[in-house]
């Protein structure tokens, strides 16, 4: 059964990265285990992503043609 991860989180903008990229290539990428991320992903566990792994991350997302930087996305819709 899929957790359900509310619109506007972290949890749900790092689901999408890791649908275009792969969740071994998230974990590549930020230096840790793919149960790491996985875990970042998850809204019931208490550790969360770090922002230079965000940036990282939507730069790897744009290069694998995403229309643009999901975190980056998120965070501008949050302040707003």
């Amino acid at each position: 059964m899929t957790k359900r991860r509310e619109p506007l989180t972290y949890q749900h903008t790092l689901t999408k990265v890791a649908a275009r990229i792969g969740w071994d290539r998230c974990a590549h990428i930020c230096g840790v285990s793919e149960r790491s991320v996985r875990n970042w992903s998850d809204p019931d566990c208490e550790t969360e992503i770090r922002m230079i792994d965000a940036e990282r991350l939507d730069r790897a997302y744009l290069e694998h043609g995403g229309e643009c930087a999901p975190f980056h996305h998120l965070m501008t819709l949050r302040l707003e």
